[in-house]
């Protein structure tokens, strides 16, 4: 694969030379729902190529039943090709994988609903107990908020450190617009890039892209005076095995977190905090932000090359938006379609090399950085940019990130 995830020793800010960047994923299936391989499968995968964090996010369910079973076919189970195989829970998985310092199985599940013809998706991270999205649900606003709600409070009780996503916005087909990010700023995480989860139509050309989605929800709340969301890369694993033709493939899209240790309660704070980048092949070796100034620097590979790009809004941006039809909608879910203005996101400087660095005008609400190789990937993912790209999380000045 593209990338090996080798633990870094490097900074993530000015002040922090004791994290370490541990590379993770948070969106993965197994047979205990829609994947194709038993789970201890699936993990291996993942741990047996470097990464340091996982959590297998079965659909609406955690991996407890002692007693689940599932038939499978094939040669490799049977001389009859079908076979009974117990699925391993997650105690099972934790004890046999999880190594100290070096690898950590997260519990976790996805929760989802159709609501009213809208796919709703979310992540609950390291939880013990299932959150479902309720029936009866008029919008996505409504079951996210339900969710959120519930889970908030189990974390306030029970004093347990829990992180929540927003999964894949953009499909079926623009599924989950930005005005729900906006309108919820309780929402901390969406998937800024879900690597095989991409619109299953071809968009419009007037459809805003995933960075330009990551930029609208910024503007809007951060000029509201609400805090940031953050981007999280996954690979929405369904299909783990060389040679499968379905979509949902590992090892494309993930998060390199800089946290002190290889604990949930470390990786899941430094997350909260914006302490880590979203990838596909790019790795950074620093991360530094004063409050005003963010300074990049890539842990560049020999013969690749690399252009740093420096996005912001400014205060005061156009907040209007164009509406239109799909005039393919007939054959595509019928979703209005929103245009925004190219006030939105705009690209503030340019540098090609390994390392730059921009100072906030008077008036960016925030800066991100999107880091991007000449490097293509192997074997593309659908929702997958054409070459290697990391981002960084937005910053917002005179909040040094530290």
């Amino acid at each position: 694969m593209k990338n090996k995830g080798v633990l870094l020793l490097c900074l993530l800010l000015t002040g922090c030379a004791s994290d370490r960047c541990y590379k993770g994923i948070l969106h993965a299936h197994s047979l205990w729902s829609d994947g194709n391989v038993p789970p201890e499968e699936a993990v291996a995968w993942y741990k047996d190529r470097g990464y340091h964090f996982m959590s297998l996010t079965d659909h609406n369910q955690l991996q407890t039943d002692t007693n689940r079973w599932k038939k499978v076919t094939g040669e490799r189970w049977s001389r009859e090709k079908v076979a009974y195989v117990r699925l391993k829970t997650f105690a099972e998985l934790a004890a046999g994988f999880n190594e100290s310092g070096r690898f950590l199985l997260l519990p976790g599940h996805e929760a989802n609903r159709f609501v009213r013809g809208i796919q709703a998706h979310l992540n609950v991270i390291n939880t013990d107990r299932v959150f479902l999205i309720p029936n009866g649900m008029q919008t996505s606003d409504e079951a996210f908020s339900r969710v959120w709600d519930d889970a908030e409070t189990y974390a306030r009780l029970e004093q347990r450190n829990m992180l929540l996503m927003v999964n894949h916005p953009d499909w079926r087909y623009f599924d989950i617009p930005p005005e729900v990010l906006i309108r919820n700023p309780k929402i901390c995480f969406y998937e800024l890039c879900n690597a095989d989860g991409g619109p299953v139509f071809e968009p419009h050309p007037l459809w805003y892209k995933p960075d330009k989605y990551f930029d609208i929800v910024n503007a809007f709340r951060i000029e509201d005076g609400f805090p940031p969301v953050y981007g999280i890369g996954t690979d929405d694993t369904h299909h783990y095995r060389p040679g499968d033709t379905g979509y949902s493939r590992p090892g494309h899209a993930w998060v390199s977190v800089f946290a002190r240790k290889l604990t949930a309660d470390a990786i899941l704070d430094a997350m909260k905090a914006g302490r880590f980048y979203v990838s596909t092949g790019v790795e950074l070796g620093k991360i530094d932000f004063d409050g005003s100034i963010l300074k990049v620097k890539v842990a560049a590979i020999s013969g690749v090359n690399y252009e740093i790009k420096f996005i912001t809004t400014r205060r005061g941006f156009d907040r209007t938006s164009e509406k239109f039809v799909d005039p393919e909608s007939g054959k595509k879910p019928a979703r209005e379609g929103i245009h925004y203005s190219d006030d939105i996101g705009r690209t503030v400087r340019c540098v090609k090399g390994v390392s730059a660095e921009y100072k906030l005008a008077p008036d960016d609400l925030y800066v991100r950085a999107v880091i991007v190789s000449d490097r293509k990937p192997e074997n593309k993912a659908s929702n997958e940019p054409e070459f290697q790209t990391a981002w960084t999380q937005p910053f917002v000045p005179g909040k040094a990130v530290r």
